[in-house]
This record gives C-alpha cells, structure tokens and sequence, in this order.
C-alpha cells in the first residue's frame, strides 16, 4: 500500500507555525487580531450542530432533499425539536418553527411524511410520535384570504390588441389601461402574501385552484381567443405561480401529467423544468406574445414552451394537485393502518 507523504505546506505548519516566520513580525494589535480569528475558526470547526441548523432548514424549504435531511436526522433525533428563529426563503421569511412545522407550512407531503419516522423513533411509538406531529401543527396559523381575479380578467376582456407590433420585437403592444390593471393586479396580489411569517402557512393552495378556475371560465367566454388566454396567462398566472412554495415549483417542474397519469412517475423533486429552465427565473422572462414582463410555464409537462395548453385540463390538474395538498394532513398525521385507508378512498 502506497504511504501518502506530508505535503510541504504540512510539515512546514508542524515544524514552524509562524513562530519564526511570521509573529515576530506583527505587533501587539496583530496578535489579538489573530488570536481572535484562530479562536473563531476553532469554535466553527468546533459545531458541528450550529451548522445543521442552517443547512437542515436550507433542504426543508429552499431546496427539498429528502435524503439529506434523513442523514442530519439519523445523526441527533434531537434536530427534529430545535425550533428556528428565523428562516429566510425565496420570497418569504419564516419566523419560530420546528422542522415539521416548516415543512407543513408549504405543504409538504412528501418531506412530512420522510419526518415522521423519526418522530416516532424519537418518542417511542407511533402514537407518541403522531400525537407530536399533531401538537406541533395545531400551533400554525393560516392568515392567507381569498383574492378577488375578476378586475384583472375583465381588463384582459376589454384589450382590443389594435396598437399594433413593437417594430424591434414584432411583439403585440397592449394599451395603456390594460398595462395599469397588470401592474395594479400585481400590487394587490402582492400585498396579499405575507412577506414574514411567524409559525403561518406559506401559501394559500386554493387560490391557485381559484385561479385556474377563473381562467377556465374566461376562456370560454373569450371563446378562447389566443391573445387573451395567452396575455391572461403571462399577465397573472405567471406571477401567482411565483409564490408557490418550493415543492411545488418541483412538481410544476416534472410536469402534473407525468405525478398524476394511471401509471404516474414518483415524484423526483426536479430542480429545473424538462428542459433545464430554473422555474422562478422563467416565469419573470419578457413574454413571448407581448411587450410584457413576465412568461408562464406548461406546468402539465413541465416545459416551457409558449403556452400551458387547454385551459380545462391545466385546471383538472392543478386541482388535483392542491386538493392533495389540502387534504394530505391525513396521511401524515394517521396511523400505518388508517393510512392505508386513506389512501384507498382518495384513490376512488
């Protein structure tokens, strides 16, 4: 076997650490600088804890990754009751949570159901731990409303797109009425999704549901005119999708056809689109259709690509998609056998 040899930097620290070399240089001030900036990189090195409370938050919320919080998991159960004072996401910072409650808060199936057997390791049995996961979700708070899309949908409904092309991009220019009620649907929307919140939900799945059903309707009654589906989409679906929470960007990413077909694929957690687009970063590219800041993506096959397609079906699977997300408390709060059950009757 091949012995590895110190490096010359190596046995230069073991025989001379500056002793020689460098202290004798530096005055009194340099030293308790240094002295200091040893110390601090020796307490760093020193916990390990501290940084998997950044890290372990990180791959709850802003990049899901089931399998890493397993392994902080199996290293100190105890992760699972430190309690997060500040947790800064994408677009939102979330205030006073437990892992559990963070991953809750957006709704995520998939990573409570990954914590919950640790919870049951934990506490010795699987009531014990359901009874934990119940208390801790009985302290969250839902301060989210219902948002009102029919101004922005009746100003799509009065644009005439009779201002004719942009010379440079031959893109369609819309009036200025129509332009003030995309930037004021914005605002408003806007300011109805907390910015901080403390042990709250992140977002509010059936405005999503909401949204897409209106779109349905207005489609029809635009008899499914291209320029206004399209503008509906770029102009308000975009920006809405911008405050889904992370695992649903992920779904949005591997396309609802492929989670929800007869013989579905398991959910993957997909960083970018099908085609290798960041999806936050996509939703906010200049429109294909208009002289417009913002560019929906085909969340049914998880593409972007020019449009998401027939309004009817895009609503059947984002409400598929959000009663799941709405009803899954069930499924992770039930017992091995209740699962089953549960599973079975949301199967019929």
């Amino acid at each position: 076997m091949k012995v590895r040899q110190p490096s010359p930097l190596e046995n230069l620290l073991v025989k001379d650490p500056g002793q020689n070399n460098i202290l004798h240089r530096l005055d009194i001030t340099d030293y308790v600088r240094l002295s200091r900036t040893c110390y601090s990189m020796s307490e760093f090195f020193k916990a390990p804890l501290s940084i998997k409370t950044i890290k372990l938050p990180y791959y709850i919320n802003q990049e899901p990754n089931d399998n890493k919080v397993k392994f902080f998991l199996r290293n100190n159960l105890n992760l699972l009751n430190v309690v997060f004072k500040k947790v800064i996401g994408k677009t939102q910072t979330f205030l006073n949570v437990t892992p559990l409650q963070l991953a809750h808060g957006a709704r995520d199936d998939v990573m409570c159901n990954t914590l919950k057997p640790f919870f049951v390791q934990l506490h010795g049995s699987e009531k014990a731990g359901i009874d934990e996961m119940q208390r801790q979700i009985s302290e969250m708070k839902d301060d989210h409303k219902p948002f009102d899309f029919n101004p922005i949908i009746q100003a799509i409904s009065n644009e005439s797109f009779n201002n004719g092309l942009d010379a440079k991009t031959s893109k369609l220019i819309l009036s200025k009425a129509t332009l003030a009620a995309i930037e004021q649907f914005r605002k408003d929307f806007d300011a109805t999704q907390p910015k901080i919140i403390d042990k709250g939900m992140h977002f509010r799945w059936e405005t999503l549901e909401e949204l897409f059903e209106n779109y349905v309707h207005a489609a029809a009654q635009w008899n499914h005119n291209y320029n206004k589906c399209a503008l509906f989409e770029d102009a308000a679906i975009a920006w809405v999708l911008g405050y889904v929470p992370e695992n649903g960007a992920q779904s949005f990413n591997q396309g609802l056809y492929y989670l929800q077909k007869d013989n579905p694929e398991p959910f993957k957690r997909a960083a970018t689109t099908r085609n290798g687009c960041n999806f936050h970063v996509a939703l906010k590219y200049e429109s294909v259709d208009f002289l417009l800041s913002g560019s929906c993506i085909d969340i049914v096959y998880g593409d972007r690509c020019d449009r998401i397609g027939w309004p009817p079906m895009a609503y059947d699977s984002v409400q598929d998609l959000c009663r799941a997300k709405t009803s899954s408390l069930k499924t992770y709060t039930a017992s091995s056998e209740e699962s089953v059950s549960v599973v079975y009757n949301a199967m019929r």
